[in-house]
């Protein structure tokens, strides 16, 4: 008989990171590598939010995390910065779901001369947040009619709000428009709702206004239009910001702040110094540039302002890459807008007397400049000195100890698409 030696098999899992890189960070997957070994995000991250927060995953469905808690779903690490959420009450609860003049929970009032249209339903899952939606039915004889906030919110002139809110198609029925009517101080109507475009499915609709004046104005969420009884759209989570509303930020009785996430990594974890490194990052733009300068990340020194090497999103939109030495501009490239939503990747490398950078679907470029003396954290979000972040998700992040040549430059790039 045949004699057969079993030898013991040593079985590897297939690295995930790319070759060559000192660190790695997937958010998605929620892993990471540092120095070559395989360690739980926690124990490197420095991570902050003074406040809960609620953070959608890709199917729109909002989950809950804790103040301190990195909010991180399966579209990767959310990163927004500090919002306020204008409207007092945009959650609705403990109300006996009726039709009429019991349909108007505390905080709402009526648009119009009749009630009839007005109906609160039980409560329900949307977007996995409970409340109880609101329902405007057809049948009565007012056109213009709908809900509005019991008292004016202020704002100022000037100032770009967002009204935003989920709306749906109820079984059997026949959708219409929404309006916000007279909003802020303007007369006139903005659509808020496009009732051809409602499914049985909850939506999420989003429409922006320019204060011209300081004041205070109620909110009016109205329909514009006699309609017969087969008419009816529910809406839920209204949500009412001086700026795109990013997660939803729920109120039960007064306006409520969520603090901006600051995300943070050393720069000796991460593998790379002030000497030489290479950085990677992918992720989405989660909303609109504001008009105002926006912080994507900054590897810093002790003073951001003498050595640093920033991207921000500028006041149009622009991606802004910037080198500070020993307080000197060593080097500054503004790159075209990237499309909100979309996947993108950034790369920066430093030392050896040159920076190599390239943002998005743009070619990369070389540049004669010192790097910084020293470099002391990454932020990724609200940086040390406090500045505001853009809203994004943080999809995945690698960095390399030396400043690669073009064609590791391009492959750390490929990497970050596919293996990270």
């Amino acid at each position: 008989m045949l004699g057969l030696k079993l030898t013991p098999l040593n079985w590897h899992p297939r690295q995930w990171w790319p070759q060559g890189a000192s660190s790695a960070i997937e958010f998605i997957a929620n892993r990471s590598m540092f120095n070559g070994l395989e360690s739980p995000l926690d124990s490197i991250l420095e991570f902050s939010r003074g406040s809960t927060k609620l953070a959608a995953d890709a199917s729109g469905n909002y989950h809950s995390f804790a103040e301190d808690q990195l909010a991180r779903t399966n579209r990767g690490a959310s990163l927004e910065p500090q919002a306020t959420e204008l409207l007092p009450r945009n959650i609705f609860s403990g109300v006996t779901p009726a039709r009429g003049s019991g349909a108007f929970p505390t905080g709402w009032s009526v648009v119009g001369p009749s009630s009839e249209f007005a109906e609160i339903l039980a409560p329900e899952l949307v977007c996995n947040v409970e409340t109880q939606p609101l329902r405007y039915n057809g049948g009565g004889e007012e056109s213009y009619a709908g809900f509005r906030t019991a008292g004016g919110l202020p704002h100022s002139s000037g100032t770009d709000y967002w009204l935003s809110l989920y709306a749906r198609l109820p079984p059997g029925k026949v959708a219409f428009d929404l309006y916000w009517y007279t909003p802020l101080d303007s007369e006139g109507i903005a659509r808020i709702v496009e009732g051809a475009a409602l499914t049985p499915d909850w939506q999420r609709f989003d429409v922006a206004r320019q204060a011209g004046s300081t004041g205070a104005r109620e909110v009016n969420l109205i329909k514009t239009a006699v309609l017969s009884a087969d008419h009816a759209i529910d809406i839920a989570l209204p949500m009412l910001r001086e700026a795109r509303p990013g997660s939803f930020i729920p109120t039960t009785g007064s306006p409520a702040t969520r603090a901006a996430d600051r995300l943070a990594l050393s720069p000796v974890d991460l593998g790379i110094s002030a000497a030489s490194g290479s950085l990677f990052l992918r992720f989405a733009l989660d909303a609109q540039a504001t008009g105002q300068n926006e912080r994507l990340l900054s590897l810093e020194g002790a003073n951001s302002a003498e050595d640093c090497i920033s991207i921000i999103r500028d006041t149009n939109g622009n991606i802004v890459v910037a080198v500070i030495s020993d307080g000197v501009l060593q080097f500054e490239r503004s790159f075209d807008p990237l499309p909100v939503g979309e996947t993108h990747k950034i790369g920066i490398a430093w030392g050896g007397g040159s920076v190599r950078v390239q943002c998005g679907n743009a070619a990369a470029e070389t540049i004669a400049a010192t790097a910084p003396t020293s470099l002391e954290a990454l932020a990724i979000g609200a940086g040390l000195d406090g500045a505001e972040p853009t809203a994004l998700w943080l999809e995945a992040l690698a960095a390399y100890p030396s400043h690669l040549d073009d064609t590791a430059f391009a492959a750390a790039l490929g990497d970050l698409g596919g293996r990270l």
